[in-house]
């Protein structure tokens, strides 16, 4: 799992997720934000999801993402590293610590989604991080 740095600075307007009363309402909203670096979403393949941070903006219709492993719904809602601000935008407060190779290059779709570089089918939505991995498979 990743490690928050103590060099990371929080925006003290955010609310860490262990203190958010209507996280469900939060995960079932969908949100379709222009990312920012910190900025969580969630990556659909097939029937699973995958919590995602943006890592860098390359440009307008460019973006690095890293899939947060140990990000899964069972932890999200006590993950010490994210937060919520008064929007409702999940916030990856150790985006500083992610590794170089861990970054994928990502591009805008017309659809507002993010597609992964070369053409797979994942989607990537960002504002809320909704991981579940589907047990069928």
């Amino acid at each position: 799992m990743l490690k928050i740095s103590k060099n990371t600075k929080v925006d003290f307007s955010r609310t860490p997720i262990s203190e958010i009363n209507n996280l469900n309402q939060i995960l079932t909203t969908k949100m379709d934000w222009t990312p920012e670096v910190g900025m969580m979403g969630t990556e659909y393949v097939g029937s699973d999801r995958y919590a995602v941070v943006c890592t860098e903006i390359l440009s307008p219709k460019r973006i690095n993402i890293a899939t947060l492993y140990g990000v899964d719904e069972d932890n999200i809602k006590t993950n010490e590293d994210i937060t919520v601000d008064k929007n409702g935008v999940m916030w990856y407060e150790a985006v500083s610590s992610i590794r170089e190779n861990d970054k994928k290059k990502y591009s805008l779709r017309k659809d507002k989604s993010w597609q992964k570089s070369g053409g797979t089918s994942s989607r990537v939505y960002f504002g809320v991080a909704n991981p579940y991995r589907d047990p069928s498979f």
